[in-house]
């Protein structure tokens, strides 16, 4: 039992906890609930996550005064539903917030004062955030910010503690090159193809173009581009879609479509080794 163990080592005894914390730990997950989340999330569950799930799915607490009141338990490690349906469900409407494609990439597996504070294990590279790393997300700034180096890390480290010297560590490496080769790959990568039924196939092809040529211009900039290079790129792919949005006579880009062309916007900017953020599509006519 490695990940129960974790976690019963990194808390206080009983007796010393401040405010008489006591912790349920769910059953442990079945193949076909971890097979769900997956789908659900449509990333494959980090390695450490499935394993933690396998021993346990979800641990919630109760305090001395919330059992006093018949309080039901918080949970505070998520369970497959929780970390599947429900965390998504409340970034959905979560302001301000990370680029959406940042957001798949991340699941979600702990939280704190009603979902305002989230901790999460990248399933993939987020920016500048390796996969395995576990990230915050706070309602404070609405940006996914380094805390521990893995999710055993996180869990010694006590309850959300934060590891200074790995946070550290990043923030001396600086911005990291552009990933040439990805930005390539993202090229290539079809980014609206869901939209068929609702937007016309030619429009489709011609977005899709669109990110197509940002993605060549980005390369172009080989590997340490300045921000000023990179923002020069991304205005003009905003522009062009400005020219898109009204080539039919009548604007077409409803929210839906919005969203989708910031998260390919804002998913090439993270390939310079920027950060991205909705200040930088402010300047969008759409």
């Amino acid at each position: 039992m490695k990940w129960r163990k974790l976690l019963d080592d990194s808390l206080p005894p009983a007796a010393e906890r401040e405010y008489g914390e006591r912790y349920k730990f769910g059953r442990p997950a079945s193949e076909k609930q971890l097979a769900t989340a997956e789908r659900t999330l449509g990333v494959r569950l980090p390695d450490d996550v499935r394993e933690m799930l396998s021993e346990f799915n979800g641990v919630w607490y109760t305090t001395t005064a919330g059992r006093a009141h018949g309080h039901a338990p918080n949970i505070q490690f998520l369970d497959t539903k929780y970390l599947s349906v429900n965390v998504p469900n409340h970034l959905a409407d979560y302001e301000p917030s990370p680029p959406r494609y940042a957001l798949r990439r991340v699941v979600f597996v702990a939280q704190s004062n009603g979902f305002g504070d989230l901790w999460g294990v990248c399933a993939s590279d987020v920016g500048r955030h390796k996969a395995g790393t576990v990230v915050r997300l706070g309602h404070e700034v609405g940006q996914l910010e380094a805390c521990q180096p893995s999710l055993a890390a996180f869990i010694r480290g006590g309850l959300f503690g934060v590891d200074t010297e790995f946070v550290k560590r990043l923030a001396k490496q600086g911005r990291p090159p552009s990933n040439l080769a990805a930005l390539r790959a993202r090229g290539r990568q079809p980014s609206f193809a869901h939209w068929k039924g609702t937007i016309s196939p030619e429009l489709i092809v011609q977005c899709e173009d669109a990110v197509t040529r940002l993605a060549a211009r980005l390369v172009a900039l080989g590997p340490n581009p300045t921000k000023r290079q990179v923002r020069g790129a991304i205005n003009g792919g905003i522009k062009r879609f400005d020219e898109l949005q009204w080539i039919k006579g009548d604007p077409w880009i409803g929210l839906p479509e919005q969203k989708d062309i910031c998260d390919a916007l804002h998913e090439l900017i993270d390939l310079t080794g920027f950060e991205a953020s909705e200040e930088w599509t402010e300047i969008r006519d759409w």
